[in-house]
């Protein structure tokens, strides 16, 4: 049996400078292996949602990814999400 111990962290700030528009900033942490020094992966997270409806909701978002010894063949994504609910 594998006895790995694996560490993962997320936190997240939003700031809200008028009704209806949420400035994001996120952090997340994830290391499969903590025991060993690679393999870890950082991603910083940037963007905004905007609500201009009650019933719609508007998402970009920017990601970076800093990794440990591996290659996950990217190095900034870019999120648009489009939410509606009734």
């Amino acid at each position: 049996e594998d006895n790995q111990s694996s560490f993962a962290s997320y936190m997240q700030f939003v700031y809200k400078p008028i009704q209806g528009l949420h400035l994001i900033l996120k952090y997340d942490y994830f290391d499969i292996n903590y025991d060993i020094s690679n393999g870890s992966v950082t991603r910083y997270s940037y963007g905004f949602e905007f609500f201009p409806l009650n019933m719609l909701e508007i998402k970009l978002q920017a990601r970076e990814y800093n990794t440990e010894n591996i290659s996950l063949g990217l190095d900034i994504e870019y999120l648009l999400q489009l939410h509606t609910w009734f």
